[in-house]
């Protein structure tokens, strides 16, 4: 209660109360929801409390008006853009329809989202102005829904409180992820799906929810490589292919194929560092951009991510910790990182909570979430550059270098019947 209740303070008083009170609420939140996590994982309590507290909590941040920094604004400017003017959002920019009040303080840029989710948005659009709801609504329902959905394959997978808490009640999650709508909670539950489809040898269920995920948004790709060095240990060849083949046959030649669709994904936040990337600090980002441009740091970044997810891919671990340490490449290495990106790793990292890889996705939620609280007219002064700089930044790659170098059988795995997950582990044993 003491967790979801930073997050419900978050919520109502961050422009109410004073600038470094919700950033602390924030990191002292998601501690709270980690601490719980462990407990639970020690000593599980019954379940029915802590889903009322999260489900009230889920509630309450639909219901309430966004106060944290969100993307509301770009998808209803998309939506509309699909629906009332019959235009394609990968070609047609907010300016051109600047007598529109909706696409007033849009970025202007083409739409760096899937077909998929423009498709939801745009029927969001008619939705709300023939029920004449806040255009808020529909985005933040659906991604109560997503993290919901989510939190249910969880307790069905493994029956373990501590990732109901570790979800559940993290200020990431209900605090920026619900209230502010993200379509990234789709990401995330996507993700979690693959890797339980996996885990049952359902490869091209697999490889169908991933490339779902990548016609939301194309970082759902992160989980591909491990799924697919996974499958084929387990499966062989046919396995492998059954997990590539929906991205393959179906995302990318609708990505070819649409006008502008793979401009607009590949040009998507180009050449933009964000508060807490690693790229914030002048000894990386220094040598790179006088001579190549702040865009090279963009790509000098997605190359380092590309070789972390081969590494992690080909590492003696499971597959939800492979996973885990894909995404956590683009949250700690990556030049853009919000804090609602958290949720990409945040359920699978759930599957096995006391893995190292998952702690680090934990605290840079709460990391990045606190950041993003400070106003932005502080961000000049050196303490708090300090602190979101090289503090949090460096111990966030370190703790993630030390992650990837941990041994296979670093940490714990959940303390939960065998007879719950495996109904034929005995003959299993056998065997």
């Amino acid at each position: 209660m003491l967790a979801a209740a930073c997050t419900v303070a978050i919520v109502l008083g961050r422009h109410a109360l004073p600038w470094f009170v919700p950033p602390i609420l924030a990191f002292g939140g998601a501690a709270l929801a980690i601490d719980l996590a462990r407990r639970e994982h020690r000593d599980p309590g019954p379940v029915r409390p802590l889903a009322w507290v999260i489900t009230a909590l889920l509630v309450f941040a639909v219901l309430s008006p966004a106060r944290v920094p969100n993307d509301l604004r770009p998808y209803a400017a998309d939506g509309r853009i699909v629906a009332h003017y019959h235009r394609n959002p990968y070609v047609a920019l907010p300016h051109e329809f600047a007598s529109d009040p909706v696409f007033a303080r849009v970025r202007d840029a083409p739409a760096p989202y899937g077909p998929l989710f423009l498709g939801a948005a745009a029927a969001s659009g008619v939705l709300t102005g023939a029920m004449r709801l806040p255009a808020r609504v529909p985005y933040q329902a659906g991604a109560a829904l997503a993290v919901g959905a989510a939190l249910v394959l969880l307790w069905r997978a493994r029956r373990s409180t501590a990732a109901l808490a570790l979800v559940g009640l993290h200020p990431a999650v209900a605090g920026t992820i619900v209230n502010g709508g993200h379509n990234d909670a789709f990401i995330g539950l996507a993700l979690l799906a693959a890797v339980l489809a996996a885990e049952r040898r359902r490869y091209l269920g697999a490889g169908a929810i991933v490339a779902a995920g990548v016609l939301v948004k194309a970082t759902a790709g992160l989980a591909l490589v491990p799924l697919v060095v996974w499958s084929f240990a387990r499966g062989g060849r046919r396995a492998a292919l059954a997990v590539v083949a929906p991205t393959a046959l179906l995302v990318v030649p609708l990505t070819l194929a649409t006008p502008g669709m793979l401009h607009a994904v590949h040009a998507t936040n180009r050449g933009i560092v964000t508060r807490t990337s690693i790229w914030n600090l002048d000894p990386l980002r220094a040598p790179v951009t006088p001579r190549l441009g702040d865009g090279a740091v963009t790509q000098l970044a997605i190359v380092l991510i590309a070789v972390a997810v081969v590494i992690v891919s080909f590492s003696r671990r499971s597959l939800a910790t492979r996973v885990t340490g894909a995404a956590a490449a683009w949250l700690v290495l990556s030049a853009y990182v919000m804090p609602w990106y958290t949720v990409w790793a945040l359920p699978v990292a759930a599957l096995e909570p006391r893995r190292p890889m998952s702690r680090v996705v934990a605290w840079q939620g709460a990391v990045v979430t606190a950041a993003f609280l400070v106003p932005h007219r502080l961000l000049g002064n050196w303490f708090v550059s300090f602190s979101l700089g090289w503090i949090a930044s460096v111990a966030l790659l370190v703790a993630f270098v030390r992650a990837l170098r941990s041994p296979p059988d670093a940490g714990e795995s959940p303390r939960v019947p065998v007879r719950r997950v495996l109904p034929g582990a005995r003959s299993l044993r056998a065997s």
